[in-house]
């Protein structure tokens, strides 16, 4: 097993950040959360980090709709267009509705 160890990192959004994020997907799978860190410099950290803005292209491209985690603490969700940013704490996305 091998343990690494991450900078921890200030910036005014985050007194204190240790490069922890998240995507929430809610789809018909249910609720899954990929996580990956930003500061990790090895290159598991990079390719998650890759394949993490990947994810979020390839679900917008199928019409899901995206938000990302605004503020600190609990924050709130807003509707996200814009192209992956590693420094958003938090991403979720939900599937399109499916009619019958």
């Amino acid at each position: 097993m091998r343990t690494t160890t991450s900078p921890t990192v200030t910036t005014p959004e985050r007194p204190t950040d240790d490069g922890a994020r998240r995507i929430l997907i809610a789809d018909h799978t249910g609720h899954t959360t990929v996580a990956y860190n930003v500061l990790d410099t090895t290159a598991e950290g990079q390719a998650a980090v890759a394949a993490a803005a990947a994810l979020l292209a390839e679900k917008r491209a199928a019409g899901c709709l995206v938000s990302r985690k605004e503020g600190v603490g609990a924050g709130a969700h807003v509707i996200d267009r814009r192209p992956f940013d590693p420094a958003v704490e938090e991403y979720a996305i939900v599937a399109p509705l499916v009619g019958g």
